[in-house]
């Protein structure tokens, strides 16, 4: 039963996510580089998604993410890195 869920929450995202210009999360003159952060509540918009089906996404581990304090942030490099992984053809 859990692995059916996974399949169908998998297969949500990647049709989700593959329509996603992760370009336009790209923030200019960001002091720590390569750590690119987003919150949730950005990469939902971005996915054209809410926020507790990525809430879902993170739950089901298709998504890494980092959590400080109550807040949970994205790295981009991680969520298309993620994105890539899951693409089907």
């Amino acid at each position: 039963m859990q692995s059916d869920t996974s399949a169908s929450l998998r297969a949500v995202f990647v049709s989700t996510a593959t329509e996603c210009d992760f370009s336009r999360l790209r923030k200019t003159g960001n002091a720590l580089g390569e750590l690119e952060l987003i919150t949730e509540q950005e990469l939902a918009r971005q996915l054209k998604i809410c926020r507790r089906q990525l809430y879902n996404w993170r739950v089901g581990g298709l998504i890494p993410y980092f959590k400080m304090g109550k807040a949970v942030h994205f790295r981009v490099a991680d969520v298309a890195a993620a994105i890539e992984r899951m693409r089907i053809g």
